[in-house]
């Protein structure tokens, strides 16, 4: 039996497993397993926390796929943390799991497929990232690296002076809010309002109908442009994003990123594309605010020229109705090194995919550019996903352009806003429909398909017919 590798006890009672491959060590008491096991099931076995305790299976070095599934297991079992050659480790229906903390590394596949009591999710360090993971969201509160969830009470003062809400949190702390979250968590009715750190960005959504205070640029169009002051006794810490907006139709779930914001250093060539995973909003069409902090640390400084831009996503089935936004630039005196330890409420890093050096690979989709969507694990290739938002946010800004130019040709102003409203909606059902679309050239003929469809229905005085061969003289290019 010392020489075994492959072990497969599933739905057999622990003291007939024990007693065929278990051997007492007489120093602790403790049982060991054979030390040459690569490859080690026990699924279905009725495990608990306490049938873990006197196991030793540190000695299991060599142990490559270990499978734990259907067991009523409610937190890792101990000796997982010392196994660091794992390719495959399972837990998949253990309904009880509650935690899995410390996580060694994983060099494949990660299961924790409906373990629907999962609240916590950690790792070792930045560097045991899985390969994959399947995971069931339902109570999940954090994923470290990814998010992490705050009761209002938890809210580290820090950020809450950073985002200007002061006494106010006390007074909304009975007043609940809806989340719905990227279509994978279910609409969460009247939950207490919560503090939610994603990519290193803090969001918090409250009720109110008003930017607050502070916010010194505002605007009602997508683009704010600046260029950031040089404050010589002051450093640049990061940026505070707030935007009013009301749901006018019930959300049963809603589409990841329904409101998604862009910011983009064009003096360093850094860009950052933030699509937020939950979406908070108040009931019966009334106004909600979303406020968010953006920690940049020196990928912001005085003398840069920065865009920021918002996009709202809405349909005839879900009707967001958004009102304004703004920005407040947040600064650290220099002299305070405090600040620079800001809000350690999940980890001090920055937003843009460097949450730390081991995971940028994970968000970068181009050197300077930051794609921050979802799960970091998500089947759905985020470069793919990317290149789409790249297209999208181009024909967007053709669509004004060209309104613009229409309404400059005599086109009536309702006329010009009818046509905004038609390619908004043609975009934004084309962009659902081709988001799981492999096939990026294909995607552009799509989209510029759509686009001449959004032409026909508006009158345009002296123009001659459009057709998909004088398409990029009308809208630019497609590549």
């Amino acid at each position: 039996m010392k020489s075994l590798e492959v072990f497969y006890a599933d739905g057999t009672p622990m003291n007939r497993w024990l007693n065929t491959i278990g051997e007492v060590k007489s120093l602790t008491n403790k049982i060991l397993l054979p030390q040459y096991l690569v490859e080690l099931s026990l699924a279905h076995c009725n495990l608990s926390d306490d049938d873990f305790r006197p196991l030793d299976l540190s000695n299991l070095s060599s142990l490559k796929r270990l499978n734990l599934c259907n067991n009523q297991i409610c937190m890792l079992p101990d000796f997982i943390r010392s196994l660091n050659g794992l390719d495959l480790l399972s837990f998949m229906g253990c309904a009880k799991l509650q935690s899995v903390e410390r996580l060694p590394i994983v060099k494949g596949n990660l299961d924790l497929e409906w373990c629907n009591s999962l609240e916590k999710i950690t790792f070792q360090s930045a560097s045991c990232k899985p390969q994959s993971i399947n995971f069931s969201p339902l109570n999940l509160v954090e994923f470290e690296y990814w998010f992490k969830i705050y009761p209002i009470g938890s809210i580290d003062e820090e950020m809450i002076n950073i985002l200007g809400l002061g006494n106010y949190l006390e007074s909304v702390q009975d007043i609940n809010i809806n989340i719905t979250s990227g279509g994978i968590w279910q609409k969460c009715n009247g939950l207490p309002i919560q503090g939610i750190q994603e990519h290193g960005i803090f969001n918090i959504f409250l009720p109110g109908n008003e930017i607050p205070s502070g916010f010194s640029r505002k605007s009602r169009d997508s683009l704010i442009s600046f260029i950031l002051p040089r404050l010589p006794i002051k450093k640049i810490q990061g940026l505070n994003i707030a935007a009013v907006y009301a749901v006018e139709k019930y959300l049963g779930f809603v589409q990841l990123g329904r409101l998604r914001i862009q910011v983009h250093n064009n003096s360093k060539g850094l860009k950052w594309i933030y699509w937020p995973t939950f979406f908070g909003y108040m009931d019966d069409g009334k106004d909600t605010i979303w406020l968010s902090h953006w920690k940049f640390g020196n990928q912001l400084e005085g003398g840069d020229e920065v865009s920021v831009s918002i996009f709202v996503y809405s349909d005839e089935i879900e009707t967001i109705n958004f009102k304004e936004w703004g920005i407040h630039v947040v600064y650290e005196e220099q002299q305070e090194e405090k600040m620079s330890n800001q809000h350690n409420t999940t980890d001090p890093s920055n937003v843009g995919g460097i949450i730390c050096e081991d995971w940028r690979d994970l968000y970068e989709v181009m050197p300077g550019t930051y794609f921050l969507k979802g799960n970091p694990f998500s089947k759905v290739p985020r470069y793919q996903s990317w290149r789409l938002w790249e297209e999208f946010n181009k024909r967007s800004e053709d669509v004004l352009k060209r309104s613009m130019d229409l309404l400059e040709k005599g086109v009536s102003e309702a006329e010009c806003e009818r046509y905004k409203q038609m390619m908004k909606m043609l975009l934004n059902h084309s962009q659902k429909m081709l988001l799981y679309h492999d096939n990026f050239e294909e995607d552009k003929k799509v989209l510029a398909t759509l686009l001449l469809l959004g032409e026909s229905l508006v009158v345009i005085p002296e123009e001659p017919e459009l057709n998909p061969n004088n398409y990029d003289e009308a809208f630019g290019n497609i590549d």
